[in-house]
């Protein structure tokens, strides 16, 4: 008997064309207010079905009016992504995985920023799938900073107790393919490496 007025779905982009947004929204007739920072679809065009976007607060805004820090951005390796195509809006994984899920590729990462991470307290590496986590977690370690890979094979109980760790500081870097984002919040997190093109 709930008839909402309103209705707010945070993260919009995120199956707004999927069977569950439109079964909310079959017979809906109030206002719906989406949130998003990628409010696009698969094929990059802004989401229909809003009569209103408003980006007035974009990355440059939420900077200078301190809602964001500012990021310093550095580019060690230059990668080279021809012949990988792309599926669903991004690298295709497996191509990816093939391409640079190699020693010399994983040293490469690792050694050019293994000096910067000493002085960080908690940092995390976005890696192309599960055996590039493992792989750059395996060499950070040997590299002397701690490092565990989390990921959708590990049980829940695992995962707990590795991001238990890292909260504490006994990890000082947490080797992820993706997992850690939408959701992930820990203040303390001083560093992102992009170990995959995104």
């Amino acid at each position: 008997g709930f008839e909402p007025s309103m209705i707010l779905i945070d993260e919009v982009h995120f199956g707004f064309d999927g069977k569950m947004i439109k079964q909310l929204l079959k017979d809906f007739g109030g206002r719906l207010i989406g949130l998003s920072a990628t409010p696009y679809d698969k094929q990059g065009k802004v989401l229909q079905g809003f009569d209103t976007h408003i980006n007035d607060f974009d990355l440059e805004y939420m900077i200078e009016n301190n809602y964001l820090h500012n990021p310093k951005c550095y580019s060690p390796l230059e990668v080279d992504l021809s012949g990988i195509s792309i599926v669903a809006g991004d690298y295709n994984q497996t191509q990816l995985n093939e391409k640079f899920n190699k020693s010399e590729d994983v040293y490469q990462i690792v050694n050019a920023t293994k000096d910067f991470l000493l002085d960080r307290k908690a940092s995390l590496v976005f890696c192309i799938n599960i055996s590039h986590a493992k792989a750059i977690a395996e060499v950070y370690n040997e590299a002397g900073i701690p490092t565990k890979a989390i990921h959708s094979k590990l049980s829940q109980t695992e995962q707990k107790q590795i991001m238990n760790d890292f909260k504490t500081g006994k990890i000082k870097l947490l080797a992820n393919p993706m997992i850690l984002t939408t959701g992930f919040d820990y203040p303390a997190t001083d560093t992102i490496i992009l170990a995959r093109p995104t």
